[in-house]
């Protein structure tokens, strides 16, 4: 078989012999369960078809479980589009409504700036919530095609850019000065940003758990008392609903190379990490020998040390990591903290690239919205300085308690103290380096006729453990 294009190798699979290459189901490497071809698919599904014309009655179309495009649906009949009314700027631009016009007779000037700017946000707000539904959607499957995860990347990625752009839409409304917000904030009362269900949709959706929120306005947990009673049952019935974390965390359960036959993560990375203690000792033992420090610096850094070793002993407890989950000091799933962790000290790995992506994507976009709130509540302070909000928080105070509260994937940065250093990480083995590479390569394929050794491939997967249908997380 002529290799067309590359494929990590985790995906590669031994068809049985009266099965040809195109029918054989692959195995993904983050995922349980089959991929069907275009040749094994199920009757009535869609299937596409390849040409040498391209034929003009027929068009693509969207997937609807995917939201990729499929050819072959029929065209439809075209009108005319203009410009104005695709865009229905008649209703868009018709959309403010200064309150000091309506109630005093004459506007205050900046209030067109205040509402143009919260409109903004609010459209990009539906713009990340469109995203991060398709992100949900493929994270939430059993099964993630690799073209779909790479959408996971590009979207997410996409959102990214929104939240710094959201963030240079403060940096506009700074402009206005605290007197001229004065001209027109008596008539907003009760109103608040606080009531955007658009942003609580977003924070739910993320993952943020109501006992991880600030209290708003002395209602404690009951922060959906700002919405409507209609939206308030809204967000009830999605807090019930799947979001990101969680959906990662059972993603990251899946990887299927933590341990083979020929390797053990796990016992791999206790013993680096006891070589690296050992080493920092035996470091500071030379330095005293020397005499580059004294001996009450060296116990003291010995001290804190062994410190750290007890830290490491305990989080090699399985038992005492699950109580930790249990009493709430941690989220992330054993198995997922694991699995985090090989794909950061093996991110260069071709299977980890793009996972490694993602999980720095997860970062962004949580520190992306923690600069936003920040940025957020020191431009109310300069506004209003320690006033209550029109809603009825405390306003600065209240904004600046979210800053540190409303981050949904701490976690993931608190594993940057779980790291060591490369030296001490022995290289993976050759039949994992095998799995966690591409195809494309000496291993698998005669570069000199461009054959693809199915055998090789297929030997490579023997290594593999069984997928459970279910993650160590649920």
């Amino acid at each position: 078989m002529v290799l067309h294009r590359f494929i990590p190798t985790p995906i590669a699979y031994r068809p049985p012999e009266s099965m040809s290459q195109d029918e054989a189901p692959r195995v993904c490497p983050f995922a349980h369960g089959e991929r069907r071809s275009a040749a094994s698919k199920e009757p009535g599904s869609e299937s596409v078809t390849t040409t040498s014309t391209l034929d003009l009655s027929r068009t693509a179309s969207t997937d609807s479980n995917t939201g990729s495009s499929v050819i072959g649906a029929p065209r439809r009949q075209l009108h005319p589009v203009h410009y104005h009314s695709y865009l229905q700027l008649d209703t868009l631009l018709s959309a403010q409504k200064p309150k000091s016009q309506e109630i005093s007779g004459v506007m205050a000037h900046d209030e067109m700036l205040f509402i143009i700017v919260h409109q903004a946000h609010e459209l990009w707000f539906k713009q990340i919530a469109h995203d991060l539904d398709s992100v949900l959607k493929i994270m939430s499957a059993d099964w993630i095609p690799e073209r779909e995860f790479s959408r996971v990347v590009e979207r997410l990625s996409r959102i990214t850019k929104i939240q710094k752009l959201l963030i240079e839409h403060l940096t506009i409304l700074e402009t206005m000065t605290p007197l001229s917000f004065l001209d027109f904030r008596e008539y907003l009362y009760p109103a608040s940003g606080f009531q955007s269900m658009q942003f609580r949709t977003l924070e739910v959706k993320l993952g943020l758990r109501r006992g991880m929120r600030a209290t708003y306005a002395g209602q404690g947990e009951r922060y959906e008392c700002a919405l409507t009673p209609q939206q308030a049952q809204q967000i009830l019935e999605m807090e019930k609903g799947s979001n990101l974390f969680d959906a990662v965390d059972k993603w990251l359960a899946r990887l299927p190379v933590l341990h083979t036959k020929d390797f053990d993560f796990w016992q791999e990375y206790q013993k680096a990490v006891e070589r690296m203690f050992a080493q920092d000792e035996a470091d500071l033992r030379l330095q005293l020998e020397r005499g580059i420090i004294s001996e009450t610096l060296v116990n003291s850094r010995i001290s804190e040390i062994n410190r750290q070793r007890e830290f490491f002993k305990q989080f090699f407890d399985e038992e005492w990591y699950e109580h930790s989950r249990l009493s709430g000091a941690r989220r992330l799933s054993y198995r997922a903290c694991q699995a985090a962790l090989m794909i950061n000290f093996y991110q260069e790995e071709p299977l980890f690239q793009m996972p490694f992506q993602m999980l720095n994507l997860l970062l962004e976009l949580d520190a992306n919205f923690t600069a936003w709130r920040s940025k957020h509540a020191q431009m109310v302070h300069r506004m209003l300085g320690l006033k209550m909000g029109t809603g009825g928080s405390s306003g600065f105070s209240y904004l600046m308690q979210a800053v540190n509260d409303h981050k949904v994937f701490t976690e993931f940065y608190n594993l940057s103290s779980l790291l060591v250093p490369r030296a001490y990480l022995p290289p993976l083995p050759e039949s994992v380096h095998r799995l966690t590479s591409f195809m494309y390569s000496p291993h698998h394929c005669d570069l000199n006729t461009m054959q693809f050794d199915e055998n090789l491939a297929a030997t490579s997967m023997e290594s593999f453990p069984s997928i459970p249908s279910q993650s160590a997380s649920e």
